[in-house]
């Protein structure tokens, strides 16, 4: 006969055990109240490319409505190639220093967080606000 696992209780089948639907069936099920229990985590990923603009009077905005079900509550943009800044940021935030692979930034990145996007910009150029004209840059956004 089968053993379980000590925590959902799922079958450990010992070599001599005959496997039957409903023990399968059963384990999936308990997998499946478990995942739903610990809470539906969304994310949505994509690309934009930047525009050239920089400052308050110009924003980057990422508006995720119709794409996420809720309001995105961390986001993280990221140049592939050239420079190795990158952007991190979690709902409730309303600026952040520029992080890069290697240091910190005192370049400061302002933030306005709305029900389905979020939008950032900063004051020095269009590279540290991650919009450098004709540049892609991808992003991955958890709900």
């Amino acid at each position: 006969m089968a053993n379980y696992t000590p925590n959902y209780q799922l079958h450990q089948w010992e070599p001599e055990d005959p496997f039957l639907r409903t023990d399968f069936n059963e384990d999936f099920q308990k997998i499946d109240a478990a995942l739903k229990a610990s809470g539906d985590c969304h994310f949505v990923y994509g690309s934009y490319v930047g525009t050239g603009t920089f400052g308050a009077s110009a924003p980057c905005t990422l508006d995720f409505s119709g794409i996420l079900p809720e309001a995105p509550k961390m986001l993280l943009v990221r140049r592939v190639i050239g420079t190795y800044n990158y952007l991190l940021v979690l709902r409730g935030m309303e600026s952040t220093y520029l992080s890069s692979q290697t240091t910190y930034s005192n370049e400061v990145a302002y933030l306005t967080w709305r029900d389905t996007s979020v939008s950032w910009y900063v004051e020095k150029d269009a590279d540290l606000q991650m919009n450098i004209e004709g540049e892609s840059y991808y992003y991955i956004a958890f709900a």
